[in-house]
Parts: structure tokens; sequence; C-alpha cells
């Protein structure tokens, strides 16, 4: 009965989209057998059998992950190039650097260093899952950020420590690569903004492209996503896949999808709008489009499409910005406050 239990509770989490977010891994005894700075490449174990095939297992696993949709960040005491070149040229790596978001990889202290992946990537850090094959380091980690969920790895590890993922089958393989493009060319960004003192003309200069459009039933398991994954810039309004199904069969409700690019890479479907009536009940936008004034721009669209007299708001405890800027960008309009999304 408890196993039962367990596996409908598993797939509840999974239908409502609770899971952690972002798998952050150690290198040396995680990803591959040996000390990289004091072994050398040519000394490290890695392979399909023998005492190599562990790690190698292990990656097939992170791997399996980041194909469900699941963000990889590496955080290492090591020299950054010699781990590109692990990841470049070892031809027994199954990770390879395009399934790496972000690469935290100095001689600082793991807690900073994993602060650190957290705000590049815009995510919380009860949404990470840290891998160390260090005790010490576990433990730091857990004394300093309590919020992130840390592994001790072991060669005979249960990779049930891993339930803290509850992932679906539908993700687009698609969108997950596009994510992950256009985290590892935030850098580009960075760059082109430390070029100008003006915020306006770095937005300008960015090529960003929007397309709004009704959304389609391909997009539904997308949405859905988005819906459940966003805390921050969301009105807190959280789908299932068949609700969205459901709710389209209304002529009263429209859907739209919204999809980014810019010079540097296309970021997919990053947004979604729901209205229903003369009401805004869903606004959504991915962490990884902030910064690009996009969320203007929808609530513009939403201005200058539908007349709108009131907006849902559930509060998810990271979203109070976004009431804000409700209030900004679409004044005189009542905003229904509800205790959960």
């Amino acid at each position: 009965i408890e196993k039962a239990v367990k596996a409908i509770h598993k797939q509840y989490l999974i239908e409502k989209g609770i899971t952690k977010k972002c798998l952050v891994l150690d290198c040396d005894n995680v990803l591959w057998g040996g000390i990289l700075s004091e072994d050398g490449i040519e000394n490290i174990k890695l392979s399909g059998s023998g005492l190599g095939r562990v790690y190698q297992d292990f990656q097939r696993f992170a791997l399996s992950l980041y194909y469900h949709g699941v963000i990889l960040a590496v955080c290492s005491k090591n020299e950054i190039s010699d781990v590109l070149t692990m990841f470049r040229e070892h031809n027994e790596m199954i990770l390879k650097e395009e399934n790496i978001a972000c690469f935290q990889v100095n001689w600082e202290d793991k807690p900073s260093n994993i602060k650190t992946i957290a705000e590049k990537l815009n995510i919380s850090l009860d949404s990470m899952v840290f891998v160390d094959d260090s005790p010490s380091e576990i433990k730091a980690v857990k004394a300093m950020l309590p919020e992130v969920t840390s592994i001790l790895f072991k060669r005979d590890m249960d990779y049930q420590q891993f339930s803290c993922f509850n992932l679906k089958n539908t993700v687009s393989i698609t969108e997950v690569k596009k994510r992950n493009e256009t985290y590892r060319t935030n850098a580009c960004r960075e760059e082109l903004k430390a070029k100008y003192v003006d915020y306006a003309d770095y937005i300008k200069n960015l090529g960003i492209k929007i397309d709004i459009h009704e959304a389609v039933p391909i997009e539904y398991s997308r949405i859905s996503e988005l819906t459940q994954r966003t805390n921050k810039c969301t009105n807190g309004k959280r789908y299932t896949v068949s609700e969205i199904k459901e709710r389209m069969v209304s002529d009263r409700v429209k859907l739209y999808s919204v999809s980014v690019s810019d010079r540097f890479s296309d970021l997919g479907l990053v947004g979604v709008i729901e209205i229903e009536d003369d009401a805004l009940t869903l606004f959504s936008l991915s962490c990884r489009a902030l910064g690009r004034e996009i969320e203007r721009k929808m609530l513009h669209f939403i201005r200058t499409q539908h007349q709108i007299n009131s907006i849902v708001y559930h509060s998810t405890g990271k979203n109070k910005a976004i009431e804000t800027l409700f209030l900004e960008e679409v004044p005189n309009v009542e905003i229904t406050n509800h205790e959960t999304g």
C-alpha cells in the first residue's frame, strides 16, 4: 500500500509540474574517476567497462534528465580550460559542452559558486540539486545553502535519491536545446550590454523579435510546462495540458503563445497569455527571457487587443514584482488576489 501511495503521489507531482529544475554537477570522481588537475586527462577513468563505467553510467543518467527538461550546470574546483578539454576532446564523455547551461569552474568555495549559478540562470536555490563526492563539500552546502538539495555521490549510490525530479515524457527536445542555447549565449548579451550606458540602446541593438499568436494544440504541452515552472514573472496560475484543453473549448477564452528571438539565439516559446471575457486569467514569461522588456510588450499587446477590467493574481511567494508591473502598465484595473496558484 505504501508503494502504491508513493507511486500515485509521484504521478500527481509530475502532472502538476512540481519538480526540481537544475542539477549542479561536480566533476572529479563524479563525472569521471580521478582528479583532473593531478592525474591529467590521459589518466582519467571513464569508459563503458571497468572502473570507468560507473561514471559513464552517471553521465548517461544526467543526460536523460537533460532530455526531460532538467538544466545541467557544472560546479568544480578545477581549471576551466582543463574541464572544457575533457568535454570537447575525451571520446568517452557522454555529456557534451552543449548540454551544460553554466560552467562555474574555479577555486572558489562551492556554496558561492552555486549562488552564482542560480543568479546566472535566474532560478531559485530551492529548485537546485547539487551532487559532489566530498562529504565536506556536501556539509558546507547544506550549512550555507539549506534550500539546495545536496546529494553525496558514491560509486554504488542509489539513484532513488534523485526522485525529487518529477519529470514528464512529453518535453520538447527542441525547446530544451533552445533554452540551453539561451543560457549559453547570455555571456554574449552581457558583453553587448556593457557597451551601452543607456539600457534602451542595449535593448534596441539586441535585435529582439517577438511573435504573439493564438496558441495551437501542438503548443499546449509547452504552455503547461511554462505555467508550472515559472515563479517570478507570472500571475501564478498553473495549468495541466488537460485543463488547457478543457478551457479552449469555450469561445470566451483566448490563449496566446509568445515566442522570442534575438541576435544571439532563438529563445523559443517563452510566454503565454490567457484572456477570459474581460479578465486576464493567465500571464507567464520564462525567467530566461527577462531583462528584455518583453513582459511590458506582452501587456501592451493585451491593452491593444482586449478591454481588460480585471486581472487574476495568485501569489507564488516570488512574483510580487509582476503585481506591481500590472498596476503600472494596466492602471485602473481590479487585481483579484488568491492565496494559492
